[in-house]
């Protein structure tokens, strides 16, 4: 459960995320626990994928095709991410249950980084290749930033 955990949180680093999770798993029950766990997991993917696919609603056609939308997504779940983690990760006293719904879940579900290189692809492929390699370095750049300013910001909640 752990190395899934780690693998799927790309923007955290292994110690963050380790000291976030090794004092809250109880040692009875283990199966029992891991289930809620997964089902946790599984809520918040399901949250995360429909706020996803609501987020694409909201912008015009022109903006989702030129992808903008994962854009903003990726950009707003680093964010998200980064001051979840801030505020999380010196607080013991948060079930993992709710880091690993809101963490691998949530967050997971919600930002989108296949549609990102299939947005990056696409544009090259109508050949918008400057379009798309700003479109790509604009991302990393704020995601990026964005998960630095919300740990900073998360951290000091």
């Amino acid at each position: 459960m752990f190395v899934f955990q780690i693998t799927h949180l790309r923007n955290l680093t292994v110690r963050s995320i380790a000291r976030i999770h090794e004092t809250r798993e109880p040692t009875d029950h283990p199966y029992n626990f891991r289930m809620v766990i997964l089902l946790s997991v599984a809520i918040g993917g399901a949250l995360g994928a429909v706020l996803r696919y609501s987020s694409g609603q909201l912008f015009s056609e022109t903006l989702n095709s030129m992808g903008i939308t994962t854009f903003l997504v990726n950009t707003m779940g680093s964010l998200g991410s980064g001051l979840f983690f801030g505020y999380v990760e010196s607080r013991t006293n948060i079930p993992k249950t709710i880091t690993a719904g809101v963490a691998v879940g949530l967050f997971g579900g919600f930002t989108t980084f296949s549609t990102y290189m299939l947005d990056i692809v696409l544009q090259a492929e109508v050949e918008k290749i400057a379009w798309a390699i700003i479109l790509l370095s604009a991302t990393i750049a704020l995601g990026l930033l964005a998960i630095v300013f919300g740990l900073s910001v998360g951290r000091q909640i």
